[in-house]
């Protein structure tokens, strides 16, 4: 086999690339043109777009980019996106991802490098962003992995390219354009703790006349199972008056260490997600090509009847409400409905339009535009703590948040003389939100809305450009200087009537970030690529922390804080890819990123005033305050290669040591540990195949993670703390012919416990047909 440059010069122009032997140019010649051998024991590496926003090989990006291609997805457990990613990138956290972790959000905590909680970008064909314009949720349901061609994630900072919110990385899931006439149709039926059922249909073509079309459905239900958030009351007097002698309750502990009695569960949680997408392409010449879509997605999380343990000395069940209860020795001089924490229902509506274009200007210019919007409509119904409020009605409260982001970006790369290549352009983002706390006569139905009594509007404005510039000093070596200027500004109002300060109108304020980027990527020999980069970031606050409700969680008061300023992140690191035997390869990075003026939660003690909303049970105030001062550091290993021409094998592993080392709010941060960040991580796989079947094996460790931010959650494997573990899961399937195939999933083979917070699923089981017509 043998591959001629002027070959490879026009794919490259083809890209807007400059006619000229590049590193990518030499790798191919080197490893395939001159060296029979080199192609059978060496892969050429992956080709992304995301990590410099120009068409390159993994060899030749700044970065180490992880690349989840649909092959991998559809040989996988995963039902959702969530589940794609996990365990297959390293130094990727996910909390609320995978189908092991929660049936209750569609949402997920992520965590790329240690940053954690809306530090990580996560974007749609480059551009239009997952999250929400309140609280940068991220909706990893809302792509169906049908239409996933493949996943790019790119470790460190990179807001020079992709603006707020890249301290961590971005996630860019890019979708498959129409080729060819297809069909895909699957279903997926579990059960056990892991029950659910999923449909999942596709259909893309292409029409001579330039035109394309692809649509997608799926439909995703959740049956939620009943113990695995428990109804919990602490100890309580000496049993001097204990009228009922109870049994059935659990004697434990909560992530603090304090005793604490399980008395029931919540009962399970049903859920019930769906899509639904179109998006329209059309090649107006051979270099210019257009797109538009829409994409409607809705969740809904209901409730089922909760389960009181307790039994009475004939065995028989307590009835609510009750006093005088003994439990372990103790009184609990009062039990009621209202006062077990029952979860409420959760609804919500998201459209996503978007339009783009791509082509050319004159020969070199090469021009992209895109324009999204993203409707979120989403509210949630929260119990009332009076007598009158029981599991099956009364008062309680509704907390509506529906919000808009709209982005816009040019785009324009062209070569200047032979060695460089420049990428720059324009953006604009807006965000809005209009909040809105309704008290309700019955807290199971959002009809019963009344007065509001807390409400908040809050928007947002950046203006962006940026510009980067990739020199080739030599054929093996290549500089990338970038930069991108934000001008960051917010303003809104908030309304709590009857409050101390019933109104306040909070003026327009900005920022302005500059945030530079250098790497040196270096081609040591044919198959050893040398990284290196450096860099800042920046993550505005969200219209959440800016503006959100008073909240009330357990013992815990929390407050937005309008007044917050930008999260600042300079970052370094360094790195390797290696191309090995058998079509293998190996990356290795170590990294370092000071995250300042952190954004962070400031606990104080409460003394009042209380009110309806405000039990006196509340001790904690939680305030969003710009506080500390983050640290984190770690090593990423990852690698594959075939061991047989049956069998390939995966693994990675990642140390990350994630810390508060500045604490401006006086509050004992100083050396705690970030939230939602493990230690240590890593994953086994293996993919065996032989004759129509395939075998997929994956098992990943996650180390222990707080999620207190003085991490006073001590107490592990416990309700309401985490779990390190390993967890496996298995995938056998079979294709009979080349539409069909079956395919039996197993996940937590092992059946191991663990804690989230929520007790985990345990072992449990699917099937799932596919057919491709």
């Amino acid at each position: 086999m043998s591959v001629h440059f002027s070959s490879f010069c026009g794919l490259r122009a083809s890209t807007a690339f400059p006619c000229r032997p590049t590193l990518l140019a030499t790798v191919i010649l080197a490893a395939l043109g001159g060296n029979a051998a080199a192609e059978e024991d060496h892969d050429l590496a992956d080709v992304v777009v995301s990590a410099a926003k120009i068409e390159q090989s993994t060899a030749e990006a700044p970065s180490n980019v992880s690349v989840v291609t649909a092959e991998k997805i559809q040989n996988s457990n995963a039902t959702r996106l969530g589940d794609a990613l996990v365990a297959q990138v390293p130094s990727l956290y996910m909390r609320g991802g995978a189908l092991g972790t929660t049936t209750r959000t569609v949402t997920s905590i992520v965590s790329l490098r240690g940053a954690y909680g809306g530090r990580t970008k996560v974007v749609v064909d480059g551009v239009a962003s997952l999250a929400d314009a309140n609280s940068s949720n991220l909706n990893l349901s809302t792509v169906g992995l049908n239409d996933i061609a493949r996943v790019e994630v790119i470790p460190g900072v990179s807001s020079s390219l992709y603006g707020s919110d890249a301290i961590g990385g971005v996630i860019n899931v890019i979708t498959k354009a129409p080729t060819r006439r297809e069909f895909n149709a699957s279903t997926t039926q579990g059960s056990g703790d892991g029950a659910l059922q999923r449909y999942e249909l596709s259909y893309r073509d292409r029409f001579e006349n330039g035109l394309g079309i692809s649509l997608g459905y799926y439909r995703h239900e959740m049956e939620g199972y009943a113990k695995s958030d428990f109804l919990t009351v602490a100890p309580a007097t000496a049993c001097g008056t204990c009228t009922t002698t109870t049994s059935g309750w659990q004697k434990g502990q909560s992530n603090t260490g304090a005793t604490q009695y399980i008395i029931g569960d919540k009962g399970a949680v049903p859920s019930l997600a769906q899509n639904a997408n179109m998006t329209l392409y059309y090649d107006f010449s051979p270099t210019s090509r257009g797109k538009a879509g829409i994409s409607y997605f809705e969740d809904h999380s209901g409730h089922s009847p909760y389960n009181l343990y307790l039994r009475n000395a004939a065995g028989g069940p307590i009835g609510l409400p009750a006093t005088n209860l003994g439990i372990d020795g103790r009184r609990q001089a009062s039990l009621s409905e209202a006062s077990l924490a029952l979860p409420g229902d959760n609804y919500r509506t998201e459209i996503r339009t978007f339009a783009g274009y791509e082509g050319r200007i004159g020969t070199d210019y090469r021009i992209k535009l895109d324009v999204s919007r993203f409707d979120r409509d989403y509210y949630y119904l929260s119990k009332g703590t009076t007598a009158a409020t029981t599991y099956n009605g009364g008062p309680g409260t509704a907390t509506h948040a529906p919000n808009v982001a709209q982005d816009i970006q040019g785009q324009l790369s062209f070569p200047v003389g032979e060695n460089h290549f420049i990428v720059t352009g324009l953006a604009f983002n807006t965000g809005e939100l209009n909040r809105r706390v309704y008290s309700v006569g019955n807290w199971r139905d959002d009809r019963s809305k009344g007065a509001v009594t807390d409400s908040g509007n809050g928007n947002t404005r950046t203006y962006s450009l940026f510009a980067q510039d990739q020199y080739s000093i030599t054929p093996a070596t290549t500089l990338y200087l970038g930069a991108r200027y934000d001008n960051w500004s917010t303003w809104g109002s908030i309304d709590k009537p009857g409050g101390v300060t019933p109104h306040t109108d909070v003026r327009e304020h900005s920022y302005q970030a500059v945030s530079p980027r250098a790497a040196l990527v270096h081609l040591l020999s044919d198959t050893v690529s040398l990284k290196a980069s450096t860099g800042r970031a920046f993550r505005a606050p969200t219209l959440y922390d800016l503006y959100s409700a008073d909240t009330v969680s357990g013992v815990k008061l929390s407050k937005s804080d309008f007044d917050l300023k930008p999260e600042r992140a300079k970052s370094w690191d360094i790195g390797t890819e290696i191309a090995l035997p058998n079509k293998g390869v190996f990356r290795a990075a170590y990294f370092e990123t000071v995250i300042s003026d952190m954004i962070y939660s400031k606990e104080t003690a409460y003394t009042g005033p209380y009110t309806a909303t405000i039990p006196t049970s509340v001790n904690i105030l939680s305030v969003k305050t710009n506080a500390a001062e983050g640290r984190t550091k770690g090593i990423e290993l990852s690698g594959e290669m075939n061991l047989a021409s049956w069998l390939r094998a995966n693994a990675s592993y990642t140390y990350t040591d994630a810390r508060i080392t500045k604490d401006n709010s006086g509050t004992g941060l100083l050396d705690k540990k970030l939230v939602y960040v493990p230690k240590n991580m890593a994953a086994l796989g293996f993919e065996a195949q032989y004759q129509g079947w395939t075998a997929n094996w994956l098992s990943r460790y996650s180390g222990l993670t707080y999620v207190n931010a003085t991490n006073s959650d001590i107490e592990k494997n416990v309700y309401g703390g985490t779990s390190k573990y390993w967890l496996s899961d298995l995938k056998v399937s079979y294709q009979f012919d080349k539409r069909l195939k079956a395919s039996l999933l197993v996940n937590n083979v092992f059946d191991k416990k663990y804690y989230e917070y929520y007790l985990m699923p345990g072992r449990n089981v699917a099937v799932q047909l596919s057919g491709t017509f």
